[in-house]
């Protein structure tokens, strides 16, 4: 027999991140199909900061329930003691919390260590969030580089959040020959190398970066390599490395580069020494590892490199967080610009960078 889950979403912004409601209930009800749940009707919470009335109310009807599915953990109090008695309230009586966006849950008392571990990770990066708005000016420079590419692409975000996204998503995040080349609904839709396409992009970081013979340039996170392969058209004497998590990104590079590409995850410690690359870059990959994988990749950036870019998808208002939303399938982290900036001053990732928007 299917479990039934209470919906609770919020109509109030939290931990600095908004989602309009029927997102919030799109999500949910894709959860719960996915997870063979029967979706019972959403509670909303009350806009006043802190106010978790309505929760409560929930929480008070579970003898009737099976448990209770959140959009995000993050809707959760600040106050550590009242997330504790929530977490009483769901362990004795046998049920389930669950998040959607995080697709996670919380049904022992192991669940809860790791929901808190995560909480407390976010939680640290906002801690005295206006103070690191204020130094961001020593962060590197914004550029101008993949946002022209970005925007020649048409995107119907509605369509893809009503596509069974959590379904997708979950396929999406195997970045194998779905993701790369499968159909349109689990990510690129057929990714192939077009000559010229990456030229723009490559000839701006050669200039910019007064790049030359036997420069040496890692790209973390290289998909199938294209920009790196583009860039030995350009300078056949750069020395190039990249690295992904995808075999199979990596497998339909062009055969000039795969020697110099191999399989590796951009939250690791990076087997390179301290300034080893006259140039890092990353594009659009740093953006679905989570807090922790984001805080450990921009170290190992800014430890091996003598300058470095990357690329991440961004926001500045409701409406691109709601199209980011729709349409992201491996985004783990949604920051808005003035919060990458903070994270980058935080770290102390002193490279150049760029933020693509969903307009």
């Amino acid at each position: 027999m299917k479990k039934n889950l209470r919906g609770y979403i919020f109509s109030r912004p939290f931990m600095t991140e908004r989602a309009p409601q029927h997102v919030q209930n799109i999500v949910i009800r894709d959860y719960c199909q996915q997870n063979n749940f029967n979706y019972l009707l959403s509670a909303t919470e009350y806009i006043m900061e802190e106010c978790f009335l309505i929760l409560n109310q929930v929480l008070n009807e579970l003898s009737e329930i099976d448990g209770i599915v959140a959009y995000s953990l993050f809707q959760l109090p600040s106050d550590y003691s009242k997330r504790k008695i929530i977490y009483s309230k769901i362990i004795t009586q046998e049920k389930s919390l669950h998040f959607a966006v995080e697709g996670l849950h919380i049904s022992s008392e192991i669940d809860i260590e790791k929901i808190e571990t995560i909480w407390n990770l976010k939680n640290a990066f906002y801690n005295d969030h206006s103070n690191f708005i204020n130094k961001s000016g020593k962060n590197g420079q914004l550029k101008n580089f993949i946002t022209p590419l970005h925007l020649q692409t048409k995107r119907d975000y509605l369509a893809r959040m009503n596509d069974d996204k959590v379904y997708c998503m979950s396929i999406a995040k195997k970045f194998d020959q779905e993701y790369w080349d499968g159909d349109r609904r689990f990510g690129y839709g057929g990714y192939k190398y077009i000559p010229g396409r990456w030229k723009p992009v490559a000839n701006a970081l050669i200039e910019t970066y007064n790049l030359k013979a036997g420069s040496k340039i890692l790209d973390v996170g290289c998909g199938k390599g294209f920009l790196l392969y583009e860039m030995l058209l350009i300078e056949p004497s750069l020395e190039v490395k990249g690295f992904d998590i995808s075999a199979y990104g990596l497998k339909c590079a062009p055969t000039e580069i795969k020697n110099n590409l191999f399989v590796f995850n951009a939250k690791d410690p990076y087997p390179f020494k301290n300034n080893e690359f006259d140039l890092v870059i990353s594009l659009g990959a740093l953006h679905n590892l989570n807090y922790l994988g984001i805080k450990n990749a921009l170290k190992e950036i800014e430890r091996i490199s003598k300058e470095s870019y990357l690329m991440v998808e961004s926001f500045r208002n409701e409406l691109e967080l709601f199209n980011l939303q729709c349409w992201a399938l491996t985004c783990e982290t949604f920051l808005e610009n003035t919060q990458w900036l903070a994270f980058f001053e935080d770290i102390g990732f002193k490279g150049d960078y760029e933020f693509i928007y969903f307009e």
